[in-house]
């Protein structure tokens, strides 16, 4: 196999899609590499958090992050043992409602967090939704500026928030 071949393939590509566009086993490639003396070069990719592009020669979801980032989550607990980005939420999101007050500023109610949700006091003013999806992807600073624009509503006050005209209906079959 030629060199130039493979340096031009793992130039651009993981080892494992170099083997493929060269239509040979990963394990010759290997092979080829070791035989010829070629140094892999790092892959870059950009980070995940903060959008700045950064080497890496393994996938996975520690390898997502640039060093920095990386650092910051392990400081703040967060890469332990393979914490889910499902636990990421809930501890970001739980993390923000106990500041902005520990429950619904309307009724009080604080028993399930998955009932809560961050309300923008003043729509124009929002730079994006704070869903638990998108505050696992964002820095804490950037998430409790965001914060700092809402309050925080149960599902049942957000609901007659948004839709008083349905509000004041003795019974459902009055529906109809």
């Amino acid at each position: 196999m030629e060199k130039e071949k493979i340096i031009e393939q793992i130039k651009l590509y993981s080892l494992r899609v170099s083997a493929k566009n060269l239509k040979c086993s990963f394990t010759n490639l290997r092979y080829w590499i070791k035989k010829h003396q070629i140094v892999i070069p790092p892959l870059h990719t950009n980070c995940n958090r903060c959008g700045e592009p950064f080497a890496r020669r393994k996938a996975g979801p520690a390898k997502k992050l640039c060093d920095k980032c990386k650092h910051h989550f392990k400081k703040i607990g967060y890469i332990k043992r393979g914490l889910s980005e499902l636990q990421i939420r809930i501890r970001r999101k739980a993390f923000l409602i106990r500041e902005l007050g520990n429950g619904c500023s309307k009724c009080g109610y604080n028993k399930n967090i998955a009932a809560l949700a961050f309300h923008h006091l003043n729509p124009r003013d929002k730079d994006f939704n704070m869903n638990s999806k998108k505050l696992s992807k964002l820095t804490l600073a950037a998430a409790r500026d965001e914060a700092k624009k809402c309050i925080i509503l149960c599902a049942n006050c957000h609901s007659e928030y948004h839709y008083p005209a349905y509000s004041g209906w003795k019974d459902v079959k009055s529906f109809w």
